[in-house]
């Protein structure tokens, strides 16, 4: 993953001192990580416009802080410039995982799911039955989640339905 980043930068040397200096490098590094500092030279110029990708594969998906830094031909320092900025996690191109199993349970019983695995599919239409014979008769509550082929599940569904004591026949 890159980070596209635009920045133009200027050394007001006449402001600083009364010759003209250039500037010959930047350096950046990502938040406190001083360590990995990465530096790269540019032709001497007054002015340079960065227009370069920032590899952030390594950084984790949340706030990040990029600091950059520019060095003159003197060898002096500018002012570090620190921006925020927001990492995502990659996206999952739709159609590319497929539907692997589902699991079940019934009431807040989670310990005693279910899993059911499925023909890999982009869609699963759910048509069993399942047993329901150790429910109370009452008002139960059936939850079901799928899990893709990448290990992940979607959101759970909860249902609320009636079990009704079994009818008796009349002899």
């Amino acid at each position: 993953m890159k980070l596209k980043l635009l920045i133009a930068f200027a050394l007001l040397a006449g402001l600083v001192s009364a010759q003209t200096t250039n500037l010959v490098s930047y350096e950046y590094w990502f938040n406190n990580d001083f360590a990995n500092v990465q530096t790269v030279n540019i032709a001497p110029t007054q002015i340079h416009v960065l227009n370069t990708n920032l590899d952030v594969t390594a950084l984790p998906s949340h706030v990040n802080l990029l600091h950059i830094r520019y060095k003159d031909e003197n060898g002096k320092y500018g002012s570090t410039l620190s921006k925020l900025f927001m990492k995502l996690p990659a996206a999952e191109v739709p159609g590319t995982s497929k539907l692997v199993s589902y699991e079940y349970w019934f009431n807040n019983d989670y310990a005693k799911a279910q899993t059911v695995a499925v023909s890999p599919s982009q869609t699963h239409v759910l048509d069993a039955n399942l047993d329901i014979t150790a429910l109370p008769n009452h008002i139960n509550l059936l939850n079901i989640r799928y899990k893709d082929g990448n290990g992940k599940y979607g959101s759970t569904l909860s249902k609320l339905f009636m079990k009704l004591p079994a009818a008796e026949v009349p002899g």
